[in-house]
């Protein structure tokens, strides 16, 4: 079942978007997170992968999230 989230997902640069709340926030998880970081480490999440990609790419760490199409917000199977 496919989970339709919104029709216009246009209004936003949504990679530039991303990129400054990453860019804003990554002192407040990096940190403390990178002292016990280990090399199987996996981020679980319902957040849409295209939000999460950029900080875990960042991280070294795998992600698994919801499947979301950046461009139209439909889901793209179930929600993680």
């Amino acid at each position: 079942m496919y989970k339709k989230v919104s029709t216009n997902m246009n209004f936003v640069d949504r990679e530039k978007a991303v990129e400054q709340f990453w860019k804003e926030n990554w002192n407040g998880i990096g940190q403390w997170y990178l002292k016990q970081k280990r090399d199987d480490d996996v981020i679980i999440s319902a957040s849409p992968e295209f939000l999460l990609r950029p900080v875990c790419k960042r991280l070294g760490v795998t992600l698994m999230a919801s499947r979301v199409d950046p461009d139209t917000g439909i889901y793209d199977g179930l929600n993680c």
